[in-house]
């Protein structure tokens, strides 16, 4: 007679266990890491850069000439309001607010200082850029994001210029010093006036 041996294996429910264990190895490690949580952080990073990149290369501009670069020395940007970056130009939206658009095509800053108009990560093209400027109240130039990841943060750097004065229009919206022309009111050379 001969001796059989036989060759344990696996039982089913030792195989659920070792499966249901990588199971849930597996999703533990997609939760902490969270994809699109990395990939928006990651956004934000290179939006960070981008502007960090403008504001030095409008910095090294004014250093270097004395003046601001040609396309940046708007005299009708108010406090607050936002112009988006773009190669040409149209209305644009940033941060879910209508403004308009600041042609940056001045070949002595783009291409030397700057080597390329920067796009926001969700952007594809120059025309729409997701990158603005606007005046502080000190009237310094400032460059930041329209967009971030989780839209709790601003993504704004001040750059170490200053943009030549307000030139005041009469009901642009926008009060700057002690305009009070923004309440429906008509400029008539001497001041504001009733309609």
């Amino acid at each position: 007679m001969k001796n059989f041996t036989y060759k344990k294996g696996f039982t089913i429910i030792e195989l659920i266990i070792v499966i249901g264990t990588v199971v849930a190895i597996f999703v533990g490690a997609i939760v902490a890491f969270n994809p699109p949580k990395r990939i928006g952080q990651g956004n934000d990073a290179r939006r960070w850069q981008d502007i960090i990149n403008i504001a030095h290369a409008i910095e090294l501009y004014e250093i270097e000439n004395h003046t601001l670069p040609a396309d940046f020395s708007t005299s009708t940007l108010s406090v607050g309001e936002k112009f988006v970056l773009c190669s040409s130009a149209s209305v644009l939206t940033c941060a879910g607010q209508t403004t308009s658009c600041l042609v940056i095509d001045d070949s002595s800053f783009l291409g030397g200082l700057l080597p390329a108009l920067p796009i926001d990560p969700q952007k594809s093209t120059t025309a729409d850029t997701g990158y603005y400027v606007t005046r502080t109240s000190t009237g310094a130039i400032a460059v930041g994001s329209c967009d971030t990841y989780d839209n709790t943060v601003t993504i704004e750097k001040v750059a170490k210029a200053s943009l030549p004065a307000i030139v005041s229009e009469c009901g642009d919206s926008f009060v700057d010093g002690d305009e009070a022309c923004d309440d429906g009111n008509t400029w008539g050379g001497d001041g504001c006036s009733a309609n």
